[in-house]
């Protein structure tokens, strides 16, 4: 996320004033995504959860594509930017809808303290940004944008088979 623009513009072949609108693509993406998790949250949260990361994961994944292919084939045919922009937004989608899922699931788990429960879903999801901006920093001198998207794509992954072999946990009654 923190490092889209140097993916659509260097990598996918976006021009430059057209950024904007993709970043507008994607909060709107973004905003469906919460409306989209905030209606799962009750229903079906538990299969929602990971199904969010492995969209994310295979968003990421496709832009890695991309990013290997930037350069080549994918951007002569002009199709690579636009490819990359509903990427973004998918990914943007699944997150969103993601941290409204964990935020729905952590009141569960935490009945009795719905005020510290939201903090750590706050904190944690937005430790979680920093720590990917610092990452996807080290990596885009040495790697460029493509590195950070392919970063990204791994840790989905890591995210999705860890959601995989956790054992479940049941909510608490309040």
């Amino acid at each position: 996320y923190t490092y889209v623009t140097a993916f659509l513009t260097d990598v996918s072949g976006l021009a430059t004033h057209l950024v904007g609108l993709a970043l507008l693509v994607r909060g709107v993406a973004g905003t469906v995504g919460v409306v989209l998790g905030g209606r799962l949250v009750r229903r079906r949260a538990r299969r929602a959860i990971p199904a969010m990361v492995l969209l994310q994961t295979l968003a990421f994944a496709a832009l890695s594509v991309i990013g290997g292919i930037g350069h080549g084939v994918a951007r002569a045919l002009g199709g690579t930017a636009v490819a990359a922009v509903v990427l973004v937004a998918v990914a943007g989608l699944a997150f969103s809808a993601l941290t409204a899922l964990l935020a729905g699931e952590v009141f569960d788990i935490a009945p009795a303290s719905p005020d510290l429960a939201a903090a750590g879903t706050s904190t944690a999801v937005n430790s979680g940004i920093a720590a990917g901006a610092f990452v996807g920093g080290a990596l885009l001198s040495s790697y460029g944008p493509q590195g950070t998207v392919v970063s990204a794509a791994l840790a989905s992954a890591v995210a999705f088979a860890v959601l995989r072999i956790a054992p479940r946990r049941t909510p608490r009654t309040k």
